[in-house]
């Protein structure tokens, strides 16, 4: 994905729910990172979620915000 095709904003749904800046996988254990709001509620609306916030299903060490990094 190119950057000017990345989410620019928690708001903007990310593609397949995966994390667009940041790895898909947890860095302590390498699980898939998921949605936190898809998570703690499977029939949430895309419009009603934070789609920067991932969390690890194995460690569930805390959160992972997909934001970008400063150049």
């Amino acid at each position: 994905m190119e950057n000017q095709d990345k989410p620019r904003s928690a708001a903007e749904q990310r593609l397949n729910n995966k994390p667009a800046y940041i790895s898909t996988n947890c860095p302590e254990c390498g699980s898939p990172l998921v949605l936190l709001d898809i998570l703690e509620n499977p029939l949430a609306s895309t419009d009603k979620i934070w789609h920067d916030e991932f969390i690890c299903l194995k460690c569930r060490d805390g959160i992972y915000l997909d934001v970008p990094t400063r150049d």
